[in-house]
């Protein structure tokens, strides 16, 4: 069985890490879809990002972004 990625996704962010994550984080670089004054939801500990998709379903305008240290918990939800 094959999972789907989500469609209301317009468009994914790279794949950040600890070793490449700019900092201070630039936002506007980060999403550069969204304006500038979009929300911002920060989720630490997201686990398998069931919440975290959620947020972002019910939040489209939004700019999410979620932190986890557990890296069994990082490949699944990069399996999404």
């Amino acid at each position: 069985m094959t999972r789907r990625k989500p469609r209301n996704i317009v468009q994914p962010v790279p794949r950040l890490s600890f070793a490449n994550v700019p900092w201070p984080l630039d936002w506007d670089a980060l999403f550069p879809h969204l304006p500038s004054d979009a929300p911002r939801i920060l989720e630490i500990g997201f686990g398998y990002g069931h919440f975290l998709r959620g947020l972002s379903k019910a939040h489209p305008e939004a700019r999410i972004l979620g932190i986890e240290i557990d890296s069994i918990s990082l490949q699944n939800v990069e399996s999404l």
